[in-house]
């Protein structure tokens, strides 16, 4: 998940009924040490309230920058 408005409508659209079981993937910008935190600013986090909060239902997987990226890119 990029920091736009329209990333919400993209992984809906792209796992709404989708047969070829669709990945949904939100990469949660939390950490200042490897990019830039969207969560601690207002203007940019307001549009990722939504999505994130829905991942659940939706069976998006959500990935924490800060608690999650050293799984990810591990030593």
């Amino acid at each position: 998940m990029g920091n736009s408005g329209g990333d919400k409508q993209m992984l809906e659209h792209t796992t709404n009924e989708n047969p070829r079981w669709p990945l949904g993937l939100i990469v949660d910008h939390t950490d200042t040490g490897r990019g830039y935190a969207y969560d601690k600013d207002a203007k940019i986090s307001e549009k990722l309230i939504a999505p994130l909060k829905e991942a659940p239902k939706r069976g998006w997987i959500v990935i924490d920058m800060n608690n999650d990226w050293a799984e990810v890119f591990a030593d």
